[in-house]
């Protein structure tokens, strides 16, 4: 292409360019204005794997110790205590969760229904697992809030380091930060609770 037959095309097409770009950035700045601002906090916490061995042996012992580490962090039990000890239940950014555009597509895409009628499909309990006594609202709010906790916060590890982060997403900073450090908090006394 010559600098000629760019120019042409942009004499030809000026007004097209100009009619995407300007209806790209009145779509970008209707969603900066009424999108809600989402504050993430972290919280790191360093492992220490007691493994005896070979050099070799130690690496994947390492691995499959901090792998087990992230699945203690990660259950109902630290996900329950830290709804129970941040009061989540009756927070309204977690009991009025409605499933986003992108976690109804993910759903759809992997063949799982998106709707979320009561707590109980939102924590992902199916009927026939259901107890056979009545739920009460409180415990659905209850199984809402976990479900949503459980959306909203991320654990990695980071590298082959034996360092975990919890990540934790909320309205404000301030309640980000508090999701973050209870959930470590939890997973700290479930360690103790279980040695």
């Amino acid at each position: 292409l010559t600098l000629r037959d760019m120019l042409f095309f942009l004499r030809m097409r000026w007004l097209w360019i100009l009619a995407t770009t300007f209806a790209f950035l009145v779509i970008a700045g209707s969603y900066l204005l009424t999108a809600a601002p989402t504050y993430v906090a972290s919280t790191q916490l360093v492992i220490f794997p007691q493994v005896n061995s070979s050099e070799a042996q130690r690496a994947f012992a390492e691995d499959a110790f901090i792998e087990g580490q992230l699945e203690i962090a990660r259950s109902s039990d630290v996900v329950d205590g830290t709804v129970r000890a941040l009061d989540l239940d009756s927070d309204p950014d977690f009991v009025d969760w409605k499933p986003s555009l992108l976690d109804k597509s993910k759903d759809w895409l992997l063949g799982v229904s998106a709707q979320v009628d009561t707590g109980q499909e939102a924590a992902g309990i199916r009927a026939s697992d259901t107890p056979s006594r009545p739920r009460t609202e409180q415990e659905q709010l209850h199984d809402l809030a976990i479900a949503t906790l459980q959306n909203m916060m991320a654990l990695r590890r980071i590298g082959n380091s034996t360092i975990i982060e919890i990540s934790a997403a909320a309205s404000t900073p301030q309640k980000a930060v508090a999701i973050a450090d209870t959930l470590a908090r939890q997973y700290i006394q479930k360690n103790i609770a279980m040695k």
